[in-house]
């Protein structure tokens, strides 16, 4: 029933919504238009079905390679490492479940088939096609679980996969994803530091901070301050995505028009969502 194919892309949204955000889709459109070969596929898991008629989900659908499909979690994970996890329920009842339910889900995802996983909280700004194996570090202390690319059953996965379903806690935002990541990492690559990957021949790429966070976590308002065409490039020259954390970011508007960086990001990378803000006024 799930046609997934050889290299996919997965996003999942795990709050039981029926729509995407305008900043959800824009993750979406960015990522296949940079990424026209590989699948996008989003994950959806809405109490009554996808909304079909809403006007962004009307326009990823739209985009020859983005297919958006609705999930039942228990049938997706029956039979699998995370089942006992899942049916336990001890999820239900984080403060963060949508987040910790996608932390569980990514690392199963990517097992089992392989491809990329991103967060939906990101914008897409060139093909991620020739990266395997890979990781991005948040700050070389923490290597961050927001976007996953392995090959399909790699003993790294596998391993994030048993130790997310053996040691999650409920209680913590951070420690379930990242992590759950950093550790295997770790002792999978037999370092005591995250610097230390490339020379440990485990044939696990760790990406610096600039591919994915030019801008850290406690500065994440910089994406919401107007700025200059000429700041953007420079401040997203060796990136291949940006990610707006958007557990701090989710309640700043971003208005349109004021030309912040996030909005520059959205107005060249998914220009049919940025189209559709600037007829709402905000996003």
């Amino acid at each position: 029933k799930h046609h997934c194919i050889d290299n996919p892309v997965f996003f999942v949204e795990t709050s039981g919504s029926n729509i995407l955000t305008p900043r959800q889709a824009c993750a979406v459109e960015s990522t296949a238009r940079h990424n026209p070969s590989l699948k996008i596929n989003v994950l959806m898991t809405p109490i009554n079905g996808i909304n079909s008629n809403d006007v962004l989900i009307r326009k990823l659908r739209n985009i020859s390679n983005i297919q958006i499909i609705d999930i039942k979690i228990n049938e997706l994970v029956c039979e699998t490492p995370i089942w006992n996890w899942y049916v336990s329920g001890k999820w239900k009842k984080s403060k963060w479940k949508a987040s910790h339910l996608s932390d569980a889900l990514r690392f199963f995802l990517i097992w089992k088939y392989g491809g990329i996983y991103l967060d939906m909280d990101i914008v897409t700004l060139r093909s991620l096609e020739h990266l395997k194996n890979s990781a991005i570090t948040e700050n070389w202390e923490r290597v961050a679980s927001g976007i996953l690319i392995f090959d399909k059953k790699h003993e790294l996965m596998r391993r994030c996969m048993f130790d997310f379903a053996a040691n999650y806690d409920s209680s913590n935002f951070v420690v379930n994803g990242p992590g759950t990541i950093t550790r295997n990492i770790k002792s999978f690559c037999d370092i005591d530091n995250i610097g230390k990957v490339s020379g440990a021949n485990c044939h696990v790429d760790i990406q610096p901070p600039t591919a994915a966070f030019p801008i850290p976590y406690d500065k994440w308002e910089e994406y919401f301050t107007p700025t200059s065409l000429h700041n953007i490039s420079k401040i997203f020259n060796s990136s291949y995505l940006i990610h707006v954390w958007n557990k701090y970011s989710k309640f700043s508007k971003l208005k349109v028009g004021m030309n912040s960086l996030y909005e520059l990001a959205m107005k060249e990378h998914c220009p049919s969502v940025h189209k559709y803000i600037q007829q709402v006024g905000y996003a």
